[in-house]
């Protein structure tokens, strides 16, 4: 039962949680590349597969699905705020 539980758990890390942690990432790409904002933000969306392989991947090698949640959330929440304060896109 247990090992049922720890496996549901990275995959509702890698699916919902990837997903979060890339759009988040896919964002902080297009805002902060130093390019074209068209290019950049087709830049962002192909990298945007990468980061969802990498993330898919990260978790189930993590040690356990708390640390995979824990690696996510960081990250995430620190991609998060340092989009505005790194922002070169000129948008608001």
């Amino acid at each position: 039962m247990v090992r049922v539980l720890d496996v549901a758990l990275r995959l509702l890390a890698a699916v919902f949680g990837g997903y979060g942690l890339t759009v988040v990432l896919g964002i902080f790409l297009a805002r902060t590349l130093p390019m074209a904002p068209s290019q950049a933000v087709t830049t962002a969306l192909l990298l945007s597969f990468l980061i969802y392989l990498l993330t898919v991947i990260g978790v189930f090698a993590a040690r356990s699905a708390l640390r995979a949640w824990g690696w996510i959330l960081l990250l995430a929440a620190l991609f998060a705020a340092l989009t505005p304060l790194l922002d070169r896109s000129g948008l608001s």
